[in-house]
């Protein structure tokens, strides 16, 4: 977003993360999958056999995928000011990737259950701690909600990867892979480029999965989290100290000019 710029997002929440944080959760929970994946039946498709789309919902979408971010750049937003942008919803783009490597599953991916729930909990606690930081009751109430949802958390991860196991690409030269969570867009406010969906790479495949269970988690999270009093609304900020600092030098260097032109008028006269 560059030097001079600072965002704040309405409808965070105390469990939202950042971009370096799911990509971190995401290789985690790709490295388990991959470890139940069946090499023998591994293939390489190109891209124009492969198809992505969101898979057919049978009730209307939770209110966790419309949450929207408020953007400003420079300080005080003095470089311009964006809201309402859309955290969710952007397709994926697979574009920029020749071929994808397409994997079936063992049966017993189910048994990752436990070392990815382990794994997404001990972020959205990490997450918690920092966005409630000096809010002691919020900090109580959120461990509550945590500890609380841990048994439909487990049932989802377990069923998404259930349904991963049981899909079978081997006989099939035109690929469809469905996701059930709507992608989050990169560059929301579109400041710096293009809004854009997430660019898929060669493994497209489990990328899509691993980001289908930490948005399906965090939705169960969240929503616990606003059962016992914490609003997803709360704002977080993130300031650029950079830009300050190079704001601040700027100030001093015309004052500093400024007294110079005094004194040289000054002794002019």
């Amino acid at each position: 977003m560059g030097v001079c710029s600072s965002t704040s997002s309405s409808g965070g929440g105390p469990v939202a993360m950042n971009e370096a944080d799911l990509n971190i959760l995401k290789s985690r929970i790709t490295r388990k999958m991959m470890t139940h994946s069946n090499q023998a039946t591994k293939k390489v498709v190109s891209r124009q056999n492969i198809t992505i789309r969101e898979k057919e919902r049978n009730g209307p979408l939770s209110p966790f995928y419309y949450k929207e971010i408020n953007l400003s750049k420079g300080p005080g937003g003095s470089l311009g000011k964006r809201e309402g942008c859309a955290v969710f919803g952007c397709s994926y783009d697979i574009t920029q990737t020749g071929n994808f490597n397409i994997n079936t599953f063992n049966s017993n991916i189910v048994d990752e259950t436990n070392t990815i729930f382990a794994d997404i909990e001990s972020a959205v606690e990490q997450r918690a701690a920092i966005s409630l930081e000096g809010n002691p009751s919020g900090l109580d109430a959120a461990a509550r909600a945590i500890s609380g949802s841990s048994d439909i958390v487990k049932e989802k991860i377990s069923s998404i990867l259930s349904n991963i196991s049981k899909e079978d690409f081997e006989n099939d030269q035109n690929i469809l892979i469905e996701y059930i969570s709507p992608p989050r867009c990169k560059n929301p406010c579109g400041f710096d480029g293009p809004t854009l969906g997430p660019i898929l790479k060669q493994d497209a495949q489990t990328e899509i999965y691993s980001t289908d269970i930490i948005n399906s988690v965090l939705d169960i999270y969240e929503t616990n989290l606003q059962k016992h009093g914490l609003e997803a609304d709360q704002t977080i900020e993130t300031t650029n100290h950079a830009c300050i600092l190079l704001m601040v030098a700027v100030c001093i260097g015309l004052a500093m000019v400024v007294m110079i032109l005094k004194f040289v008028l000054s002794r002019m006269s």
